[in-house]
């Protein structure tokens, strides 16, 4: 399902293959270790949003969180709540 965050591991090593990205580019660019890489990126991957962070930007996206509900927050163009992760 859409939920399990194996999907969006997945997806996330699959951009990386999009971009030709290889696991020792990701390293250098990132600051992790390569080995640490394909265990964060694998199936049974479980990575720390620190880990998230690192890789998004050198793929050129950053993690951003939007609201469900009504709480406080910045409105977003599109008019829900959003939070930037930097």
């Amino acid at each position: 399902a859409e939920e399990d965050p194996r999907v969006f591991l997945i997806a996330l090593r699959r951009v990386m293959e999009a971009q030709g990205v290889n696991m020792t580019d990701m390293a250098k660019k990132s600051g992790l270790n390569r080995e640490h890489l394909y265990r964060i990126l694998s199936k049974r991957g479980n990575p720390a949003i620190f880990n998230v962070n690192k890789i998004l930007p050198v793929l050129g996206y950053h993690l951003s969180i939007e609201s469900t509900d009504a709480g406080k927050g910045t409105k977003s163009r599109k008019g829900g709540k959003t939070s930037a992760i930097h």
